[in-house]
């Protein structure tokens, strides 16, 4: 808990170097707890296996992966993914190693991952009150969601806020499920993220994110997101969340280092 990974100055996004090293590794973990931790310029973030809860942590610049877990037999509630930011990963946000790795992932903020920000591999994954910002879709997120293995509805995907910028030069949000790609409307006429919306959350540039607003003030995201809170969700639909309330906000993380 609460330490700072810093890796090789050189390895970062689309800049590998030989060897795999990663910022936390832990195997056949039985209730591990991750926490607190800023990692970066690392291969993976972490590469884990096991049950574990992985909290609050800052992961960024990374040549591969932000969290990957490694392949295994899991359920949603073996491994639990809350509160975490994902930023300039060179590959995906969340990848999981096969198709029986389940994993439980809301309330975490994805800023501009190169590939995929979310790949789920096993039906009853679950991904909820996440936010997902890509400012460039030239340069990060291939797509949005990939269900790779399973179609999407396999799985519970809702209650998220996508966003890309004006530069991005795509038409919307992009998904895959299985082998077909959606725009947000198709995407959620197959039944996936029927209650999620596309917000401009106002993530700050690279070298300036810290302390910057979320959403909007006076943005209204209506009665959907008073669903599926953390039992400590305090602040109002329309307010700017204090520091105190911003790591238990209702959709995404916090807004600055841990």
């Amino acid at each position: 808990m609460n330490n700072l990974l810093y890796g090789f100055p050189d390895l970062e996004s689309g800049n590998a170097i030989s060897g795999d090293r990663n910022g936390i590794i832990f195997q056949a973990c039985t209730n591990c707890l991750i926490q607190g931790n800023e990692i970066s310029h690392v291969d993976h973030g972490t590469a884990l296996s096991g049950t574990m809860d992985i909290k609050y942590n800052y992961i960024h610049n990374t040549n591969d992966d932000c969290i990957f877990i490694l392949g295994g037999t899991t359920t949603a509630a073996d491994i639990k993914i809350i509160g975490n930011v994902c930023a300039y990963n060179g590959n995906n946000g969340l990848d999981a190693g096969g198709s029986i790795t389940q994993y439980y992932a809301a309330n975490n903020t994805f800023i501009d991952i190169y590939d995929s920000p979310i790949l789920i591999t096993a039906a009853g994954t679950v991904v909820l009150n996440n936010i997902i910002y890509i400012s460039a879709f030239g340069e990060a997120g291939e797509h949005l969601i990939w269900a790779s293995n399973y179609p999407v509805t396999d799985s519970t995907v809702d209650y998220n806020i996508y966003y890309l910028g004006t530069d991005s030069g795509g038409s919307g949000p992009d998904f895959l499920s299985l082998s077909t790609e959606y725009n947000f409307t198709g995407w959620q006429a197959l039944g996936a993220d029927t209650n999620s919306e596309i917000i401009d959350p106002h993530i700050a540039p690279t070298g300036k994110w810290t302390g910057q607003t979320i959403l909007p003030q006076g943005s209204d995201l209506s009665n959907i997101f008073t669903q599926l809170l953390s039992q400590e969700a305090i602040w109002s639909v329309g307010n700017v969340p204090s520091l105190q309330e911003i790591s238990i906000w209702k959709a995404g993380a916090f807004t600055g280092k841990p």
